[in-house]
């Protein structure tokens, strides 16, 4: 895409993940959109840090791995208890899980868009 028409050149994503492939994943398909940066945590602990030293326009959470709501619940409990500098950040859920009822969980906890991966 030519860095002259791409309207995502200037964004910052964060991607909370703790199922390390779907998070290089979802890093390499930023990196194809030509991100201006893209940050990946793959600990729930390292959330409010995140928050803190990113300050993202997006957050694309990975729903998978062993505990697979474990990061968009402390990502949403983050926000809650502890705010961040724009509680206003979409996030987007990124899931092989693509079946009614985890969208419907995804959005109930607080999701913008979830994105399902074949």
């Amino acid at each position: 895409m030519s860095e002259g028409l791409n309207p995502l050149k200037d964004l910052t994503a964060l991607v909370v993940s703790n199922h390390p492939y779907l998070a290089e994943l979802t890093r390499v398909v930023c990196g194809a959109f030509s991100l201006h940066r893209t940050e990946v945590v793959t600990d729930v602990r390292d959330i409010d840090h995140a928050f803190r030293f990113v300050d993202p326009d997006v957050v694309l959470v990975g729903v998978g791995g062993p505990d697979p709501w474990a990061p968009l619940e402390g990502l949403v409990a983050n926000r809650r208890s502890r705010g961040c500098h724009n509680p206003y950040v979409p996030l987007v859920a990124v899931s092989t899980q693509a079946e009614r009822s985890a969208v419907l969980r995804a959005v109930n906890l607080g999701v913008h868009e979830f994105v399902a991966l074949p």
